[in-house]
């Protein structure tokens, strides 16, 4: 076992925490507890996976000797974040031992073998979904807070990616919420349907740029790919069947306002400090010609928001979880919102402005 490399301490880092979020923490196997580490004349590579969630990722260094190995992926960041700014030395010595130094600091390292690390998935590379990577970013960003949390129904715990007529749609739901965004894709790809983890999807969202670079997504019978420059990730999909989500979308409406997403949101914010319970956090909406009224009670006190609206339609009362408003109101970039109703038992749309390429949709909460 032989590897030599140099490598700037920052740079390393940052690949590090790239792949640390694949990392097994539970105790499973040593061995997945590990980074992969590759010296190659063109870089080093590094990779971890917990066998459901896979990163590699490359960064640029000085291979004297290539290699490779895997050290304890907790132990080797903590070391390197201890140590000066600056390139360090990496190099095998002695069997089994990495000797890491810069300027005066040295550190021997235990390493485990190469060999017992599991390969990575083979995916293969056609019919590539390609997007920037901040549009995909924000796509993710605004979907996922909505899909299950709860073991009670595993599927939801995904996220539905699918490509119709090469539109690129992502959805999530946990029964109480639905998130849709959806985008036309530049280059042709074929109509597919994949549902991911929305675990693996916020490590994925960590580990995304704000860049304008493409992106490149791969779907095969059980794996999804993510691929930028450097950095690919793999995840396992979940196997099932996703709710019909096209039948819970309501064609029409019977009320219509428009308002300022900053004034609802604020005052949801404070009327739900005053709501009945942590676990409902019920605000009442009256909605009457230029005015939405929010309210709530409790034992602590009353609360009573007004905001000035366009309606189209009738008048209604309804009520809302006030944390499944907050949510997405965080999420929404456009000053300029609308909400859809037809009876305070039905649910509620939420648009994102005039588009049609972000839509909300949550249950109202019967009233008392």
């Amino acid at each position: 076992m032989s590897i030599h490399f140099k490598c700037d301490r920052d740079t390393l880092l940052k690949g590090l925490s790239t792949v640390e979020k694949a990392v097994e923490l539970r105790n499973i196997k040593p061995i997945l507890e590990g980074v992969y580490i590759q010296a190659k004349r063109d870089g080093i590579v590094l990779k971890a996976t917990n066998l459901s969630l896979s990163i590699e990722t490359m960064v640029e260094g000085d291979v004297v000797s290539e290699g490779e190995i895997v050290v304890s992926a907790r132990v080797f960041y903590e070391i390197l974040s201890k140590y000066t700014a600056g390139m360090i030395d990496f190099d095998m010595e002695e069997e089994n031992r990495l000797k890491i130094s810069n300027n005066h600091s040295k550190t021997q390292l235990s390493v485990m073998d190469a060999a017992e690390f599991p390969g990575f998935p083979l995916v293969p590379e056609k019919g590539a979904i390609v997007l920037p990577q901040n549009v995909f970013k924000q796509m993710l960003a605004t979907t996922i807070f909505s899909a299950a949390i709860s073991d009670a129904r595993p599927i939801l715990k995904g996220v539905l990616m699918e490509v119709e007529s090469n539109s690129l749609h992502i959805v999530a739901l946990d029964g109480y919420r639905l998130a849709f965004r959806k985008m036309a894709l530049a280059n042709g790809v074929p109509d597919i349907k994949a549902i991911i983890p929305s675990s693996a999807f916020r490590e994925v969202i960590k580990i995304l740029e704000d860049s304008d670079d493409d992106l490149a997504i791969y779907l095969a019978d059980n794996i999804a790919c993510i691929k930028t420059n450097r950095t690919q990730i793999f995840m396992r999909l979940l196997e099932g069947e996703f709710i019909k989500y096209k039948n819970i979308l309501p064609s029409e409406y019977k009320s219509k306002i428009k308002l300022n997403r900053n004034e609802i949101s604020d005052s949801v914010e404070r009327a739900s400090i005053l709501a009945r319970n942590e676990k409902d956090k019920l605000v009442k909406f009256s909605i009457v010609d230029d005015f939405l009224t929010i309210t709530s009670a409790s034992e602590l006190g009353e609360a009573f928001e007004q905001v000035d609206i366009f309606l189209e339609g009738k008048h209604i009362d309804i009520a809302f979880n006030a944390k499944y408003l907050s949510d997405v109101f965080k999420v929404i970039d456009d000053d300029n919102i609308i909400l859809e109703f037809n009876t305070n038992v039905s649910p509620c749309v939420i648009r994102s402005g005039e588009n049609d390429d972000f839509l909300y949709l949550v249950l109202p909460v019967q009233m008392r």
